[in-house]
């Protein structure tokens, strides 16, 4: 993670919702062990508080101490009448990110880059949540449209509901929390954020009091490449964060892998044989960001606890 372009040394791993209007909530926000919180502009806001919810926002960004989260703020959809306000509004309040709700083009892209650089400096990114048929279609070209674009969130809810799924299949994971109907769209969006140097990002639904169906869940979406996962609620970071790590096999094969690169080289040999099977580059490769993986877990949790120490909190 990056705060105003410069490296923090943490690593996101979850990301939550967070009501801009109840205190309490926003307390226990910034104490959970949450990676990144999203103050919400679009959807948890009705429109006769819109203007207020701008407000509410810029003073958080200013006055609130985060405990060195990141804070992304999800502005309305460029396609309405509001995102424009929006971004002038809360941009210049410098929060980490701007999230664009329901995002469907390059031209919006464009038009929040254009907005966002007029009031705030290159270090106030961009994310975007792709949500719908339009959007999956227009996935790749709008991976490559910014630089200031740093991630593409998938909302799979709203993108089920927009190609007609079942959506009450949908939020009833099968084994091991795969949902088969969306696998495609789920793929689709992390090669397009890998292709660009993009992070990948999706959401959990409704997965809020079964830890273990969350803790699968999670781990399913890590497998499938993305780089951060919702956690609806506080007690369900602790399950996506768990599903983070490598397993202990699979720490195990990974340093066993690389030992056997370290012993090729000496070698000038490319390739060896590991419990049966030929490992060789993509395997050094694939063994290096597993353990890369590890070690940013650990110094962000490092992070984290300095965080809770100088801000007094319980753990």
């Amino acid at each position: 993670m990056t705060r105003d372009g410069v490296p923090t040394g943490r690593v996101r791993r979850s990301f939550m919702i967070t009501p801009i209007f109840d205190d309490h909530k926003l307390d226990k926000a910034t104490r959970c062990p949450a990676d990144v919180i999203i103050l919400d502009l679009e959807d948890g806001v009705h429109e006769s508080r819109k203007v207020e919810a701008r407000q509410r926002i810029v003073d958080l960004l200013g006055g609130m101490d985060w405990r060195g989260k990141d804070v992304v703020v999800r502005v309305n959809p460029m396609s309405g009448s509001y995102a424009e306000e929006d971004i002038l509004a809360v941009a210049p309040a410098l929060p980490d990110a701007l999230l664009l709700a329901k995002l469907d083009s390059v031209d919006e892209v464009l038009r929040a880059d254009a907005l966002i650089g007029s009031v705030a400096p290159a270090g106030v990114r961009m994310w975007g949540l792709i949500e719908s048929a339009v959007g999956i279609v227009n996935i790749e070209a709008i991976a490559f449209a910014s630089p200031r674009l740093e991630a593409l969130v998938l909302g799979p809810g709203d993108l089920a509901a927009d190609l007609k799924l079942n959506t009450r299949r949908y939020t009833m994971a099968g084994a091991d929390g795969q949902r088969e109907e969306i696998l495609y769209f789920q793929s689709r969006l992390v090669a397009a954020c890998r292709a660009a140097g993009l992070s990948p990002i999706t959401g959990i639904p409704t997965v809020t009091r079964d830890d273990e169906a969350a803790f699968s869940e999670a781990t399913y979406l890590f497998k499938l490449g993305f780089d951060t996962v919702a956690a609806f609620t506080p007690r369900t970071i602790e399950q996506v964060h768990r599903a983070y790590l490598p397993t202990s096999a699979d720490e195990t094969w990974a340093r066993e892998v690389l030992r056997v690169e370290a012993e090729k080289a000496e070698k000038a040999v490319s390739f060896g044989v590991l419990d049966g099977a030929m490992v060789d580059g993509p395997f050094y490769r694939g063994a290096r960001n597993l353990l890369q993986r590890l070690e940013d877990a650990e110094r962000t949790d490092k992070l984290d606890a300095a965080e809770r120490d100088r801000s007094g909190v319980r753990s």
